[in-house]
């Protein structure tokens, strides 16, 4: 793995960063990644002038903040976001409503607001949305934040964005995709199965909590409108919402939506990944469905990975991957005897 600052127009802005003592790499699923690198004081000086670093292994991050302190022992931190970041710098300057597959939607929204030169992004930007093509109904603001009105539509269909550089282009490429399926019930793809009796995974943690969940939203501005998100098969926990005075079925049926994806369960499962077994990048992503098994309660768990962490210290790389996050929702929660082993096969969100 090398590392390199780059300047404003993503051109080399030193030679490889060797003296450093530790890097932490962080790819996510529905929301820029982010990094923070301790290394040698020394850099300070070509720290401050670089505007993103440069890891040959995972990609290019945005540096969003340098610190260095002389206080008793010099230390010099940097830290920095994804390129899907970049949305953030931009407001939606238009109202309107759009129903289409929501990478459609999506890129025609941010070909919108960086189709001028005083609004443009560093460089041209292509994208690639095939994979996303659930249909939906969106809503969009005038002022609202470019980047986090895209994360509710991702989060709203399980979609995963990200934003990398093509250098032999010289463009940015807007991803917009579903994760592959990597369980054990399909054939289509390679499977991952992280299970501690395969010596894949380490330190398992499994969380769940229903503390902040709804599942029926009324939408009401003189009538009332209901989306019900039950499934028909669990105790309703309602909520309303106000709308506009004018709103109608289809518009309410947006807000409802919106709404509901901001008040699902919490349910996570992290641990520690060998990489002797199954890769990084090469046997699973950000973003694939995998099975997780649990030997001592006999569980195993199906579940997107949402973020991997890569901690880089002494020469070597730890890869952390998290499973699920508060946008997982358990509607279709579902169990059945696997033929993997003796175990309990829990699916979590099998829209894979």
């Amino acid at each position: 793995m090398e590392l390199y600052f780059l300047d404003d127009n993503f051109n080399y802005a030193s030679a490889p960063i060797d003296d450093y003592l530790s890097l932490t790499w962080i790819d996510r699923y529905q929301a820029a990644g982010e990094f923070s690198l301790s290394l040698s004081p020394d850099l300070a000086k070509d720290a401050m002038r670089a505007a993103y670093l440069m890891n040959s292994e995972r990609g290019i991050m945005e540096i969003t903040g340098v610190s260095y302190s002389a206080a008793g022992q010099r230390k010099l931190t940097v830290t920095g976001n994804g390129l899907l970041w970049l949305l953030a710098r931009r407001i939606i300057t238009a109202d309107g409503q759009s129903s289409n597959a929501v990478g459609t939607i999506i890129r025609t929204r941010v070909t919108s607001e960086t189709n001028t030169t005083a609004r443009a992004l560093p460089l041209p930007l292509s994208y690639d949305v095939s994979t996303a093509s659930d249909q939906i109904t969106a809503t969009y603001n005038y002022g609202e934040n470019l980047y986090e009105w895209a994360i509710k539509l991702l989060q709203r269909t399980y979609c995963g964005a990200s934003i990398t550089l093509d250098r032999s282009a010289n463009k940015l490429n807007l991803r917009v995709y579903k994760g592959l399926n990597r369980t054990q019930n399909q054939t289509t793809n390679s499977r991952a199965i992280f299970s501690q009796s395969f010596g894949n995974i380490r330190e398992l943690e499994i969380k769940k909590s229903i503390l902040d969940y709804k599942n029926v939203c009324i939408a009401y501005n003189g009538t009332a409108y209901t989306l019900d998100g039950t499934g028909g098969t669990e105790p309703r926990r309602e909520f309303m919402i106000s709308v506009d005075s004018e709103a109608g079925d289809t518009t309410k049926r947006a807000e409802c939506s919106n709404a509901l994806a901001e008040c699902r369960k919490v349910d996570s499962v992290s641990g520690t990944a060998d990489q002797s077994d199954m890769r990084y990048l090469t046997d699973y992503n950000v973003g694939d469905f995998c099975d997780i098994a649990d030997d001592y309660t006999g569980i195993m768990v199906s579940a997107r990975i949402t973020e991997v962490s890569t901690i880089y210290e002494k020469g070597a790389a730890r890869v952390i991957p998290s499973f699920g996050n508060q946008f997982m929702s358990l509607r279709d929660f579902v169990k059945h005897t696997s033929n993997f082993g003796r175990v309990t096969y829990v699916t979590i969100n099998p829209e894979a």
